[in-house]
């Protein structure tokens, strides 16, 4: 792996975890950060904001919440495995159709 800053966060990023920190400050504010680590190093903090009631602290990590949805990224596309299914008009149809193959099958066994 290169020693390169973007080439070890981009190999990082997959592989990475992200948490809210919440810490006092020397103010005795409470400080709420948003923490990536990466096998077990921190390797971005974000600093969401300081808070001096509980009700501004619930506002922050909201914040760091949503924060933390935005960076996370699928396993995979789920997109590139959909595909589009025709659906039958009339399920009778569709039914139907599916008793005449089985009734092919059996009269090729018969034979």
């Amino acid at each position: 792996m290169a020693k390169t800053g973007n080439k070890i966060l981009q190999t990082c990023y997959n592989i990475s975890m992200s948490f809210i920190r919440q810490f006092k400050t020397k103010s005795g504010a409470t400080g709420v950060q948003v923490c990536t680590k990466c096998h077990g190093t921190i390797i971005r903090t974000v600093h969401v904001g300081s808070a001096k009631s509980n009700g501004e602290l619930r506002l922050l990590i909201k914040q760091a919440e949503e924060i933390i949805k935005k960076e996370k990224t699928p396993l995979f596309n789920l997109d590139d495995y959909l595909t589009e299914v025709p659906l039958a008009d009339n399920l009778d149809e569709v039914v139907e159709s599916e008793n005449r193959k089985k009734r092919k099958k059996q009269k090729k066994k018969n034979s």
